[in-house]
């Protein structure tokens, strides 16, 4: 009873995100190309995404790391796929594009410095933006939603570790042990909206809530 409850907080959460980035975007001229890093063709056809939204989408991933998008099928000729890792992008990657999108990646960077140097990619295209991140201060973490562990994402790195290595979470599987863990957790460097405003300082920072309950945060940038 409880796990649907969080999936429908989950789910709505989603729906709402999706009307948010539509109403973005619904003054910005067509044809629309888009760069969606770490993308995945699936959050796009969950959105109703087709053709006829005139939208060009252009996924990328390093699938050397996460291979959780490498084989899934792009539905339409709109979307295309290349390998990269976004640390190696520079502003001149995203300059051919006329908006830079991102839905749940940069936690997943290694580092503070790492999540820093994107954002200053992002910042020095010139480009419009729209980078979404979970809220690091949502009762209901996304990659962890058990509700044995509400406001996973606040817990100390070594708490959060150990907790993996008794149960998974919601996440899938559970740590073989504390050093796998940790590994783990090096790939997941949540993210709060004051530390989302300094890295992306001219951008408006919007809140994403369902029920009253933070759930992600947005910085978006028009021009």
């Amino acid at each position: 009873m409880v796990r649907k409850m969080l999936q429908a907080v989950r789910s709505g959460a989603a729906k709402d995100r999706s009307r948010i980035f539509k109403d973005y975007i619904a003054q910005l001229p067509r044809p629309l190309s888009i760069v969606d890093l770490g993308g995945a063709a699936d959050m796009w056809k969950r959105w109703g995404v087709t053709e006829a939204d005139h939208l060009h989408l252009t996924l990328i991933n390093n699938h050397h790391i996460d291979k959780s998008h490498q084989k899934e099928e792009l539905y339409g000729l709109f979307i295309k796929a290349e390998q990269e890792d976004v640390l190696r992008l520079g502003p001149e990657f995203l300059e051919p594009f006329d908006l830079v999108f991102s839905n749940s990646m940069m936690e997943h960077l290694e580092s503070r410095e790492a999540q820093a140097r994107l954002a200053s990619t992002i910042i020095r295209s010139g480009r419009p933006y729209f980078i979404q991140i979970p809220n690091k201060k949502s009762l209901i973490d996304p990659h962890f939603p058990h509700p044995f562990a509400p406001f996973f994402a606040c817990l100390p790195r070594t708490i959060r570790a150990a907790l993996l290595t008794l149960h998974p979470l919601g996440s899938g599987n559970r740590s073989k042990n504390y050093r796998e863990s940790l590994r783990r957790m090096g790939f997941y460097n949540p993210i709060g909206q004051k530390e989302l405003k300094a890295l992306f300082p001219e951008a408006e920072i919007q809140s994403e809530r369902l029920f009253g309950l933070p759930m992600s945060i947005i910085a978006l940038r028009k021009k």
